[in-house]
């Protein structure tokens, strides 16, 4: 049919049927001149026709590629840019979606794994690796040290992370590499975490307007990161005792019995032959008692910004002394050479351990002044022995409070 439409076009038109760019008729003969100029006459104009329509086909051919060409470089440079620019922005995205639990890493469950069961399962545990970025801690020697504690601090809290995780913990780490945070600002993680918490789950006491609150200061606490007193840097932790708002959120922190906070750090003395663990904790009177001490004879606590309060007591000591006895006692357990020639649990003041409602307890692994303990810290059984200690160490705790 498209063959005699195109014929009676031809016809109409007057096209010259003879024309190589027109239709050819197949019944017609042809006649072309050779060389000499002599008129020559085919037999048949079958091999001429076939020839006619192959050059028409390979025209149409080229003309074919040529607009897919045209076609592909407009759309393929499109297609590249837009799956570029999907894959930076799903970077993007990722990148956002991860920043906040990167920063304060908190772990994951292996999906493959059923933890429900598992002993420390819905338990909540913060592992602070001390010091960090410009805060060496303790070193040895002290000039052009080998051993810097802030390396020592992150290697086993990491360690630690993967004991606690396999007995179906969920590990909040406040640093995860080697950089500095303030110490109010890894108490403003412990408080952000808990409002987190209680925004998910509920909370009768606290409004929603004062979790929302609170949260904001305790960020812009972190977003100062230091230790200064100046500018409001310490938010609601500024200053001796607690204000209101701190209490009401102390208080409602007391009632997580879920949760523990654990700081990682390893020693230092004068007396180069003390060695071992030792467990510090906080209880009301230790506390107050530092303070009323650092007003009185410390410069830094007289700034005009320190707020110096009333003495609070509310916290329950007798919680964290019994914590810091059994993380002691676990961790000698696990490493028999961690036992110390010093006090096993020490009462003290530190703002790490203060700051908050969670029971809590600073572990002082090692002494670094101690050449023995320098050696245990090299060495990798041991450090893996004082991870499965904690990780022990934690499953006692919550068993005896259960």
């Amino acid at each position: 049919m498209k063959n005699a439409d195109k014929r009676r076009r031809v016809q109409d038109s007057n096209v010259d049927p003879t024309n190589s760019d027109s239709y050819l008729n197949p019944y017609q003969i042809i006649s072309t001149r050779d060389q000499t100029g002599k008129r020559r006459r085919h037999s048949s104009s079958s091999e001429y026709i076939m020839k006619s329509r192959r050059r028409k086909r390979a025209r149409r051919k080229a003309r074919l590629c040529l607009l897919m060409m045209l076609i592909l470089s407009v759309i393929l440079p499109a297609g590249i840019y837009s799956s570029c620019r999907q894959h930076k922005d799903n970077q993007s995205m990722f990148s956002r979606s991860t920043s906040e639990k990167d920063k304060h890493s908190v772990s994951d469950k292996l999906s493959d794994v059923d933890l429900e069961d598992a002993p420390l399962s819905g338990k909540i545990i913060f592992l602070d690796a001390g010091h960090g970025g410009s805060d060496n801690g303790c070193s040895y020697p002290q000039s052009n040290p080998t051993y810097l504690e802030k390396d020592y601090n992150l290697k086993i809290t990491l360690e630690a992370q993967k004991e606690l995780e396999k007995l179906g913990a969920t590990v909040v780490i406040t640093r995860q590499d080697d950089s500095w945070l303030s110490l109010y600002a890894r108490a403003a993680i412990i408080h952000i975490y808990c409002i987190d918490y209680w925004t998910r789950v509920g909370h009768s006491d606290l409004s929603e307007d004062f979790l929302l609150r609170m949260r904001e200061e305790m960020t812009a606490t972190i977003e100062a990161n230091t230790d200064q007193i100046e500018n409001n840097s310490m938010g609601p932790m500024v200053g001796s005792g607690f204000s209101e708002d701190m209490i009401r959120l102390l208080e409602a922190e007391y009632d997580l019995d879920n949760f523990l906070f654990l700081s990682i750090h390893n020693n230092w003395n004068n007396n180069s032959d003390l060695h071992g663990t030792q467990v510090y904790y906080v209880v009301d009177q230790s506390i107050i008692d530092s303070e009323t001490r650092l007003i009185r004879n410390d410069p830094y606590y007289q700034h005009p910004d320190y707020v110096v309060r009333d003495p609070y007591y509310g916290r329950d000591g007798d919680k964290n002394a019994s914590l810091a006895q059994i993380m002691y006692d676990s961790i000698t357990r696990a490493e028999p050479a961690l036992v110390t020639n010093t006090p096993q649990i020490v009462e003290d003041n530190f703002a790490v351990l203060r700051e908050h409602g969670i029971p809590s307890v600073m572990l002082e692994l090692t002494f670094v002044s101690n050449p023995d303990d320098r050696n245990l810290l090299e060495d990798s059984t041991v450090i893996t022995n004082m991870s499965k200690g904690i990780a022990d160490g934690c499953l006692h705790y919550f068993g005896s409070m259960d």
